[in-house]
This record gives structure tokens, C-alpha cells and sequence, in this order.
């Protein structure tokens, strides 16, 4: 079906068993869909999971109204309900969805490796890690002109970055992996081009999606060889140095996908052990999922459109 095939209406019972140009494409976008989704979802939260393709569920209820034809995809969206939608069959493109839409309303070319995807809150700006080189892209924003060009910067201590996520002033925190296999988190202050590598007082083994949850940055461990359940360590952030306040486990959980904390919940891929699906977890408490939503495939990740 091409880069997104169409947009496929899901019934229940088969779902719940038991930056660049800002308008342009490389190429032509092929028909998502047969019609918009249904009327009145435009107004409703929804949750975009990543999996076979990005399947959409209403918000918290998990009421399944359809996929986007897009795979192996990072998710991440935008004060404004905007879902961005990268590494979709490891093509270098960035495509942007307005909440509820069903074809892209921006397209945007990657020159790089797409991997993990956040948008700083205040600037509409779009940075993208990049799981194959160091160590990401940024696409500015600009409100009359949308996403322009992409921005590459580069750390030479950095291999790789796979996660990223912007604080509430702008600065921006990505992790992966050093030059020497090690895990590794940095920071690019707003305004700079320079990063920072931030030591902590907890041993990561395995770099997993990075959030800021509005006081301290979140930080996944995709788990050991002992041990693939993730646990999501809190740090507070002082300069080059971050202090552990809180770890929460996951049990039954993905150790190799990205999570999500809204609220007093965390969102994330399930263990493949459990079930194929994402789970909801007490926050800060952790412990096994209280509640599930079964998918088309195995999620690698998941974000939300609210309004």
C-alpha cells in the first residue's frame, strides 16, 4: 500500500480480544482513508499507539476507532494535538497529523536517522534523536511558515541518542550510548549549540525513552539480561548532575519501548511475555498494569493527543 496504506476501521472485538518543508513531500502521499474519522472524535483525548501500524483509541476509555497505515514508528505530539510520527519503515521523514486528521498535514525530511521525537512546548520546535549517528536533528518553528529545515547538531562523546525530551524552559535532554557502548545522557541548553553530559547517581543499563513529568526528568531502564522489565528512575536535575528521588517498576512491562507518565498513570508496550498490547500502571507506585489494551501487533510506543 506505499508508505501509509489506508486508513483501516477497527471493530472492538478484534482490538480488545479478551523538521523541513512544512507542507511538502519527496513524494506523493498516498489516500489514508475512505473519509474522515468519525465525527466527534475531533474534540475527544486519543491515544496513538505504535505497532503493526499507529492505532488510535479514545482517551482513557480505549474505544478503538481506527489506524494510520504507518510502521515501526516513534510518536510524540504537541500542546496543540499535533501527533509526529517518525522512523516509520526506517524512511527519513517526519510527518505531523492534526489531532483526529487522517492524512498528514506536514511532511518533513529527516537527513538523518529518525529515532525518539519531542516538541518544546513554548517554541513549537521538533527535535529528533537519531539511533545511528550523533546525535540528532531539531526542525524550528515558525508560525506564518510551519517546520522549517532541519537543524543537525553533533556531540563527539555520543554514538547514539534514541530518546529525547524537552523541560519546561526549553532546554532539551536526549540519551543513548557513548563511544565506548555506555549509556549516556546529555543536554543542549536553549539557545545553544553545545551539550552537556549530565552524570548520575544511578546505573542505567539499557537507554529508554527520557520525560520531563514537571519537576524531574523520567528516565526509562530497558532492564539487564536478568531482567527485561523497565523501570522509570526520576532524577533532579542540578547542572551537570542528576540525583535519583523515585524508581518505579514495571512489572509485566516492555523493557524495550517507550513509556509515557500522564498523570498518576504510566502508559507503555507490554511485556511480550504477557500480552501483546499497553498497559497502565500506577504512578509513582508502579507494580503490575491495572488495566490493557490489546493491539494489531507488538507497540514500541505510544503518545497523546489531548484536547
Amino acid at each position: 500500500m506505499g508508505y501509509f496504506g489506508r486508513l483501516a476501521f477497527i471493530g472492538a472485538a478484534a482490538l480488545f480480544g479478551g523538521c523541513g518543508a512544512s507542507s511538502q513531500s519527496a513524494f506523493d502521499v498516498p489516500t489514508m482513508m475512505q473519509g474522515p474519522l468519525p465525527m466527534g472524535h475531533y474534540a475527544r483525548n486519543l491515544l496513538y499507539v505504535a505497532a503493526s501500524s499507529v492505532q488510535v483509541f479514545t482517551y482513557p476509555h480505549g474505544k478503538p476507532i481506527g489506524s494510520l497505515g504507518v510502521f515501526d514508528s516513534y510518536l510524540c505530539s504537541d500542546r496543540f494535538g499535533n501527533v509526529f510520527v517518525t522512523g516509520a519503515e526506517g524512511i527519513s521523514y517526519v510527518w505531523v497529523f492534526s489531532h483526529g486528521g487522517s492524512q498528514p498535514k506536514a511532511t518533513l525530511y529527516n537527513p538523518q536517522s529518525p529515532g525518539g521525537c519531542s516538541v518544546d512546548k513554548n517554541s513549537g520546535n521538533v527535535a529528533v534523536a537519531d539511533p545511528d549517528s550523533s546525535p540528532m536533528v531539531i526542525f524550528p518553528y515558525n508560525r506564518k511558515r510551519g517546520w522549517r529545515l532541519a537543524r543537525q547538531y553533533s556531540d563527539p562523546d555520543m554514538r547514539a541518542s534514541l530518546y529525547c525530551a524537552y523541560d519546561p524552559e526549553g532546554d532539551l535532554f536526549l540519551d543513548g550510548y557513548n563511544t565506548s557502548d555506555s549509556f549516556i545522557l546529555v543536554e543542549l541548553p536553549k539557545g545553544s549549540s553545545t551539550f552537556t553530559t549530565i552524570s548520575l547517581d544511578q546505573v542505567i543499563h539499557s537507554a529508554g525513552s527520557v520525560q520531563w513529568d514537571g519537576k524531574d526528568l523520567a528516565i526509562e531502564d530497558g532492564g539487564t539480561s536478568r531482567s527485561s522489565e523497565a523501570v522509570i528512575y526520576r532524577f533532579a536535575i542540578h547542572g551537570s548532575y542528576g540525583h535519583e528521588v523515585s524508581a518505579t517498576t514495571l512489572t509485566d512491562s516492555a523493557g524495550d519501548a517507550q513509556f509515557l507518565i500522564h498523570g498518576s498513570s504510566v502508559i507503555g508496550p507490554l511485556s511480550y511475555n504477557y500480552a501483546q498490547g499497553i498497559g497502565f500502571w500506577r504512578f509513582p507506585s508502579g507494580g503490575a498494569p491495572v488495566s490493557t489494551i490489546s493491539t494489531y501487533g507488538h507497540p514500541s510506543g505510544e503518545t497523546l493527543s489531548l484536547r
